[in-house]
């Protein structure tokens, strides 16, 4: 099996000069794994915060529950990812994370990562960009919401969901959801029966083709038009 480092320092161009450091971390993990069944609980809210934690294989949503006691997706998250940066302000996790596959989650003990500061003194840097990224994409995700039609939501999360993979036949990319049209559906602040008529729509137009969970994007500049224009 790949190491979980080699996919997230592939995901993410910026993070090229510190292999060594995502090195370190995903060797501290690996001292601290845990097998987790689909929809096993990895935190939840209101849990002391000790540990951060790296996906070294399979996949997870991050959300928060409502006062109505509704779901709200903030997150997923495949291998190479590294989580619970929200928990550090206040010592305390602020959500639920829960497997969508059979996992294996490597904890990262926050005490542990701070004392290999004084040899990896890089790592301060690497968690400032991580916990920036996270900012940003959650910054991204609101103005999606409250800005863009439904088409836009679904074509931007099928050009920049974790699980796309990049196929080497006239670039087209492959995606295998692990998460349910519902799940969609509550990330984006749509109902399932939106999002299900979105994908057959797109479809139709022969701008991705599905089957079942997998779907394939057939025209990616189209997304991007969709994505680009106002509504």
């Amino acid at each position: 099996m790949a190491s979980s480092t080699f996919y997230l320092s592939r995901r993410m161009n910026i993070f090229k000069e510190y292999e060594q450091e995502l090195a370190t971390i995903s060797a501290l993990a690996k001292k601290h794994l845990q097998n987790k069944p689909k929809g096993d609980l990895i935190y939840k809210s209101g849990d002391t915060f000790k540990n951060l934690y790296l996906i070294i294989s399979g996949s997870i949503k991050v959300y928060s529950i409502n006062e109505q006691g509704d779901e709200q997706i903030t997150s997923f998250h495949t291998m190479g990812d590294l989580i619970a940066f929200d928990a550090i302000a206040l010592n305390e996790h602020l959500s639920f994370a829960e497997t969508l596959e059979d996992s294996l989650i490597g904890e990262v003990p926050f005490a542990e990562l701070m004392a290999l500061m004084q040899s990896f003194p890089k790592i301060y840097m690497l968690l400032l960009k991580l916990m920036s990224t996270e900012i940003t994409h959650k910054k991204n995700l609101t103005m999606l919401i409250s800005r863009q039609t439904a088409e836009q939501r679904i074509a931007y999360i099928l050009l920049n969901t974790p699980f796309n993979q990049i196929g080497n036949i006239k670039n087209l990319s492959h995606i295998h959801l692990v998460m349910t049209r519902e799940e969609i559906g509550k990330y984006l602040s749509l109902s399932i029966e939106t999002v299900s008529r979105t994908l057959t729509n797109f479809a139709k137009q022969q701008i991705i083709k599905v089957s079942g969970r997998d779907i394939t994007i057939l025209n990616s500049n189209k997304l991007l038009e969709i994505i680009t224009n106002n509504p």
